[in-house]
């Protein structure tokens, strides 16, 4: 796919974020069957660790207000993205309602299959939901990495049938298969 594509059947999307930002309350976005990697993942974060100057960054990292910041991935990231201390650029996703909630799910009997290994440390997510309600996230194999739900207002979120494995579970900041964070822990 494309993400200049037209996002039908005929002409598909390459990553999630391409349909997430285009997604209104009631939308279904619809995974079709196979192993979606490296090249389908969106920055949808940063995380940072102090620094006293650029010069103790790595090559793939910006010196930004006394840290070295680096994007971290998800393959589907239901959350707005403000670009801060990335190259990428910023996107904003709706909000379901109450009545029509926003669903991702797999293609009717096809199995997607999120393939996060290839993040490693840079990985935030199989899929993050961040400060959004009334969604609906169902039919993945997720392989490598998390589910992780959370923070600021972050509400009515449904996360069925789906299976995730060989995550990282020692040396992480989340040894589980599903985060969900209050904001003050997780």
């Amino acid at each position: 796919g494309s993400d200049a594509a037209a996002g039908t059947l005929a002409a598909p999307f390459r990553t999630f974020r391409a349909a997430l930002i285009k997604a209104k309350p009631g939308d279904i976005i619809l995974a079709r069957g196979g192993t979606y990697g490296t090249d389908n993942m969106t920055v949808c974060g940063t995380a940072f660790r102090p620094a006293p100057s650029a010069a103790d960054c790595a090559p793939d990292e910006r010196y930004l207000d006394g840290a070295c910041r680096w994007d971290q991935y998800c393959m589907v990231a239901i959350n707005d993205f403000d670009g801060w201390a990335s190259s990428a650029p910023a996107y904003t996703v709706a909000d379901g309602t109450p009545d029509h909630a926003i669903t991702v799910k797999a293609y009717p009997g096809e199995l997607p299959i999120l393939d996060m290994r290839a993040a490693g440390a840079r990985g935030k997510a199989g899929v993050l939901v961040q400060r959004k309600g009334y969604y609906t996230v169902e039919g993945f194999e997720i392989i490598g990495h998390i589910i992780a739900i959370g923070r600021d207002g972050t509400h009515d979120i449904t996360v069925r049938r789906n299976h995730v494995h060989s995550i990282r579970t020692t040396g992480g900041w989340n040894p589980g298969i599903v985060q969900i964070d209050r904001g003050d822990t997780a």
